[in-house]
């Protein structure tokens, strides 16, 4: 190999002590230069570490090139008298669109390379990300949103798995595989701007050096760097913190999984809060197996406004139905999905409270004549509203919500909007929303109790006899 890619490559894997001697490792090949750089990179060190390596080649049946990349890869490890496994995936790729399709490939990927590693007792995965892929993943996860956690992107190590070229630019990886008269194959897959990855490198990167007079692929590289080495201290200083997990004992086999004091969360500054669920979450969804989880600032969000709210029973789903529920002093992280609790329709007492069966609320009603009203109906709180009782038509009931049920909130000109949407723009878990009261009429939704009260429910200077509701939740002792 050239002077200056190997001199790159080493200085990675020194600074970092990525290879040992004696080391089994498994390297991932697509046929492409980057991968096909690392296993002449490892091969090189083989005699002199005694190092152990195998070939794993995954054939998707993607493009008409890739049994043509196949055999690429099966001889290079002829070549180098290295053992190869190959998976070839066939009708299992057929799915649409691109960020389902890398998805699948990524975990049909991972999963060959886990079972290869356990077959033959590997000890670490060699994969070929470099300094632009760094620098590309980046720019994407900030641009579709992530977390500080989230822009140290990848990392030279990461458990088992290690990236040798990761401070290596791509065009010198070509430059020195070509200068040593090795080959590599091309895919030509990746000049396609149907891909996102595809437009940051072709597009963004590219504009944003002309932006900024500069190669900007380095300094992009150099953040994740800086903040990896962030996350890892505020992951250093959580370490007492996580001493207070509780977790599942061997012999559950519940869906719990594990919990935490919700007073210990509360404490902490908004940072480390954050910082902590976080780490709870991964914590808790690798318990049973589970991997892959992508969680984004809402999800965060989601839980810190569960630990920091009064209500002392509640829950909010996650990806992969991980669910984090509140029970009074402790956050509990179970697999879900919970079973969800509604209520039956109910008459409304048009004087005194209505509490329908297994309901968590109830609605007290008073019928009022309009000329009896001595308050400001208009400022009451979200929980209260005053309605027109002479345009309810027929008898008002409490019923759940049902998908499809639409209103036409106050303010809206007479329009119509889907409950649905309105429980997004209130961020109402999906779990959350049949426990959802609504009042109603047998033609219209009139209340959305709690969130938006009917255009034809409104108290006009007409109105001579008016329903004034309140929405009551209901909450139970624990001895949780």
């Amino acid at each position: 190999m050239s002077q200056p890619f190997l001199q790159s490559a080493r200085e990675t894997i020194e600074n970092h002590g990525l290879i040992k001697k004696g080391d089994a490792i498994l390297i991932g090949v697509s046929a492409g230069p980057d991968s096909t750089a690392l296993t002449h990179l490892l091969s090189s060190y083989a005699e002199e570490l005694n190092l152990t390596l195998r070939l794993a080649h995954v054939n998707y049946g993607l493009r008409k090139e890739s049994d043509a990349d196949e055999k690429f890869v099966r001889e290079l490890a002829k070549q180098l008298g290295l053992p190869i496994n190959v998976k070839h995936v066939g009708t299992l790729m057929k799915v649409r669109g691109e960020g389902s399709t890398q998805m699948r490939a990524r975990e049909i990927r991972m999963s060959f390379f886990k079972a290869l590693m356990r077959r033959h007792r590997m000890l670490k995965l060699a994969v070929g990300h470099n300094q632009d892929d760094q620098a590309e993943t980046l720019l994407m996860r900030l641009g579709s949103g992530t977390s500080p956690d989230g822009l140290a992107s990848m990392t030279v190590e990461d458990g088992k798995i290690i990236r040798p070229l990761l401070g290596t630019r791509k065009e010198d990886i070509k430059e020195a595989l070509i200068r040593e008269g090795l080959q590599f194959r091309v895919d030509f897959s990746n000049a396609s701007p149907s891909y996102l990855r595809n437009r940051v490198r072709l597009e963004l990167i590219p504009l944003m050096t002309s932006i900024f007079h500069g190669n900007v692929v380095p300094r992009i590289a150099e953040l994740a760097d800086l903040q990896a080495i962030d996350r890892d201290h505020f992951q250093s200083s959580l370490k007492k913190s996580l001493a207070l997990v509780h977790h599942r004992t061997r012999k559950d086999r519940s869906n719990f999984l594990l919990s935490y004091p919700v007073d210990r969360i509360r404490a902490k500054s908004s940072a480390k809060r954050r910082r902590l669920l976080r780490s709870l979450i991964f914590l808790a969804h690798g318990v049973d197996g589970g991997t892959g989880l992508r969680i984004e600032r809402a999800h965060i969000e989601m839980a810190d406004e569960l630990c920091r709210s009064t209500e002392p029973n509640a829950h909010v789903t996650l990806p992969d139905n991980l669910v984090l529920r509140r029970r009074y002093r402790s956050l509990q992280f179970m697999r879900g999905p919970l079973e969800v609790k509604t209520f039956p329709r109910t008459p409304l007492r048009l004087n005194g409270e209505t509490a329908p069966r297994g309901a968590d609320f109830k609605i007290q009603c008073r019928r009022l004549a309009m000329k009896d009203v001595d308050f400001d109906y208009t400022q009451l709180d979200a929980d209260s509203v005053l309605i027109d009782h002479e345009r309810i038509s027929g008898k008002p009931f409490i019923r759940p919500w049902l998908p499809g049920d639409s209103i036409s909130p106050l303010g809206m000109d007479g329009k119509s909007k889907k409950l649905q949407d309105i429980f997004v723009d209130n961020r109402i878990p999906r779990e959350s929303r049949p426990r959802v009261p609504l009042v109603c009429d047998r033609k219209n939704v009139l209340w959305v109790a709690g969130l938006k009260v009917s255009e034809q429910a409104r108290v006009t200077e007409k109105t001579k006899n008016c329903l004034l509701l309140k929405l009551i939740r209901i909450t139970h002792s624990s001895d949780e």
